[in-house]
């Protein structure tokens, strides 16, 4: 299926719904063709522009959507509006539902332990049919080889990566030839959600596209890596509003 896409920042961002994103994927899977999503929010796009080995990992990357409204927003300033957010954590979840009759395998990565142990019995119960091959914490600091060495064991359809951004996209590229998995994606905190450590915004918030403010006021600390990024963010959109070509 042919898929519109939208040139910002000198990446090509996939502008689709969530299904027509699974139709693609499961396209990719049935094809096994290796594919890194990255699911770009403001904060890893302005980083992108100031470190030019984490801008080579978004530029490489098969598959960018959008995941954040102020990339929406910014979309619409600069003339290549996207009509489509998709959250990590939506893409991860629709993924799953489908994989029950697909028979997807999954492996996941990241987080605490404790964490990712009770995301997988959550997980297991909402979706039966569910098949996690494995998983594994993600503080395994640069010994990463007994960890390549269990996914391969498992040898996943899809491999979610929760190791924050942009850890999380360096290592899926550095390591993704090496690993035998299809579809693989950073989900950030999304095991701290299914494990129900943490929770979404309200829908009726998500909605109003205020999930950013409902994170912050649950988790104020935020905002000492929010406020930089915002305004990183925001010259960055200045930056190629006065001259795409940068």
């Amino acid at each position: 299926m042919k898929i519109t896409t939208r040139e910002l920042f000198g990446l090509s961002f996939y502008d689709c719904s969530l299904p027509e994103l699974l139709e693609v994927l499961e396209d990719k899977i049935e094809k096994k063709e290796k594919t890194h999503v990255i699911t770009a929010n403001p904060e890893i796009l302005a980083r992108g522009f100031q470190e030019e080995e984490l801008n080579k990992v978004l530029k490489e990357a098969e598959i960018v959507v959008a995941d954040g409204i102020g990339v929406v927003m910014a979309s619409r300033f600069l003339g290549e509006a996207i009509s489509h957010r998709l959250p990590g954590v939506e893409i991860g979840e629709a993924l799953m539902m489908q994989a029950e009759e697909k028979e997807w395998r999954f492996y996941f990565l990241g987080g605490r332990e404790e964490v990712v142990e009770e995301a997988v019995k959550e997980l297991k119960e909402k979706y039966p049919h569910l098949e996690i091959g494995g998983f594994h914490h993600g503080y395994f600091g640069d010994n990463d080889e007994e960890v390549i060495k269990d996914i391969n064991r498992a040898s996943p359809d899809i491999l979610f990566v929760g190791l924050g951004s942009p850890r999380q996209e360096y290592w899926i590229r550095e390591n993704r030839e090496r690993i035998n998995a299809l579809v693989m994606m950073g989900v950030g905190g999304s095991f701290d959600v299914w494990s129900g450590t943490k929770k979404r915004a309200p829908r009726w918030i998500r909605k109003l596209n205020l999930e950013w403010a409902y994170r912050i006021i649950c988790e104020p600390q935020r905002l000492q890596r929010v406020v930089p990024a915002f305004f990183n963010f925001a010259r960055l959109v200045w930056k190629e509003k006065r001259d795409p070509t940068v």
